[in-house]
């Protein structure tokens, strides 16, 4: 059993990767995907609603998102009450899937300290033009250019990660970085 952490900026390929492997019969963590669900339970839209005025009129994205907006410091708040939910939720799926090979997709790992957790961190790569084309056929790219922000500077994950998927040219050529890859690793 290995857990690897996959990181990457918002348009970097994470969710193609991630898409491969789940379809590969790997299992798979998305974090994004799993916050979604998060502010779906009664409780958490409680606590994340406290943190703002006149959020009845709003969902909770449009909440968030608009505070974003406005002051980009409420994204430590909304972290401080997401992210170790997030935690719990990475050890439960890491204890359910024991014995598997385990892909943990959270694009702040480092900055939650999530990668204890992991054997092993592959970092997916894009450089910036084609990332920025990508992010502007996205509706939230103005939300994304503030969560970037967030994320650590990109030359010191480099060092921190052990691999780099490079993705800034065709999606096959993506995936057959990530299974030499996941070949020396001796996965695939």
């Amino acid at each position: 059993m290995i857990v690897i952490g996959i990181i990457g900026k918002s348009g970097s390929g994470k969710t193609t990767i991630l898409n491969y492997l789940k379809d590969k019969g790997y299992a798979v963590f998305n974090s994004d995907k799993k916050v979604k669900e998060l502010y779906l339970l009664k409780e958490i839209e409680e606590k994340l609603r406290n943190l703002f005025s006149n959020s009845e009129k709003l969902s909770l994205e449009e909440l968030i998102t608009g505070s974003l907006q406005k002051d980009g410091s409420v994204l430590l708040q909304v972290e401080s009450i997401i992210h170790p939910l997030i935690e719990e939720e990475i050890k439960k799926f890491i204890n359910k899937n024991e014995g598997k090979n385990i892909f943990l997709e959270v694009p702040l790992l480092y900055e939650a300290g999530l990668d204890k957790y992991c054997d092993k961190v592959i970092m997916v790569d894009v450089d910036d033009d084609v990332r920025e084309k990508r992010l502007k056929e996205r509706k939230n790219y103005d939300i994304v250019k503030i969560l970037d922000k967030r994320q650590l500077d990109i030359s010191i994950k480099r060092k921190k990660v052990d691999y780099i998927l490079k993705n800034d040219q065709t999606t096959k050529r993506l995936i057959s970085n990530l299974e030499q890859m996941l070949k020396s690793e001796r996965l695939l």
